[in-house]
């Protein structure tokens, strides 16, 4: 059993260590939290196996109320050896998951048809 003054010690560092990450220079913008959230379920929708590299643009990301996003924006993909590349128009939404390492989970995910830049045989 801790005694009281132990206890206070033990949360007072807690909080300090909660207070100390969430300001100054090391703050998260959950911004880019949820931006990064989206990136492996983007990847895994497209398919990356080896020589395909799959890049997302700048999204747009939308505060929806409740701790809620939503990202839209454009994923590359580009096979190595292959001219041109293809774009695909991606919406990505995500919730507060205090049981996520990025404190969020994927609620839905839409990605477009492929659309083929320098490769009029693929359209």
């Amino acid at each position: 059993m801790l005694r009281p003054v132990w206890v206070v010690a033990v949360s007072s560092l807690c909080l300090a260590t909660l207070l100390g990450c969430s300001s100054g220079s090391d703050h998260v913008d959950v911004h880019q939290l949820a931006y990064a959230k989206c990136g492996v379920p983007i990847r895994e929708q497209i398919g990356e196996p080896s020589g395909h590299h799959v890049r997302r643009s700048a999204a747009e990301v939308q505060h929806l109320g409740d701790g809620r996003y939503r990202v839209a924006g454009v994923a590359t993909l580009t096979i190595d050896g292959e001219p041109g590349q293809a774009d695909y128009d991606y919406t990505c939404e995500v919730a507060p998951d205090a049981d996520d390492l990025r404190g969020f989970r994927v609620t839905r995910l839409d990605v477009g048809e492929a659309r083929w830049i320098g490769r009029p045989d693929r359209n």
